[in-house]
């Protein structure tokens, strides 16, 4: 069940949105201390962070969990294989991204569209691995080609 809540003109996905009142009116359920949305824009963080990887993992090979993952990286499958090289590079980098927004102000906190933070640093990421993964196979293909 994805869950939104919205600051400002923002919205963030999977933090519990609103509570319902008495006469059945929703009532949004806005963080007012810091440390509480500090708490909340990291949920969503990891929550990004999870999505990503496996929308990842589903079109590389359709994967669903883990443990498909580490069994066919297992058997030397490229895509488990780089899966599991992404999977330990974005977790690094998320834990780089919650140690930031340890740091930041409320302000900052409020103005923060986390989506269009993290996404381009994650596709940054897999670029990276990709073209890792290119030269890689480039060089072993032009060694192969002057023998």
């Amino acid at each position: 069940m994805i869950r939104i809540i919205k600051i400002g003109d923002l919205i963030y996905e999977n933090i519990e949105p609103f509570v319902i009142d008495e006469n059945g009116n929703k009532i949004w359920n806005i963080p007012e201390d810091e440390n509480e949305l500090r708490s909340c824009v990291i949920d969503t963080l990891n929550w990004l962070t999870d999505r990503y990887f496996y929308g990842e993992a589903e079109k590389r090979g359709g994967y669903k969990n883990m443990g498909e993952i580490v069994h066919d990286a297992g058997e030397e499958d490229p895509d488990a294989q780089f899966l599991l090289k992404l999977y330990d590079a974005i977790w690094e980098k998320e834990e780089e991204l919650e140690n930031q927004i340890d740091s930041m102000s409320l302000e900052e906190l409020l103005n923060l569209n986390i989506e269009a933070w993290v996404k381009p640093l994650y596709d940054q990421i897999v670029a990276e691995l990709e073209n890792t993964a290119d030269s890689t196979t480039d060089n072993t293909t032009d060694n192969t080609s002057e023998g």
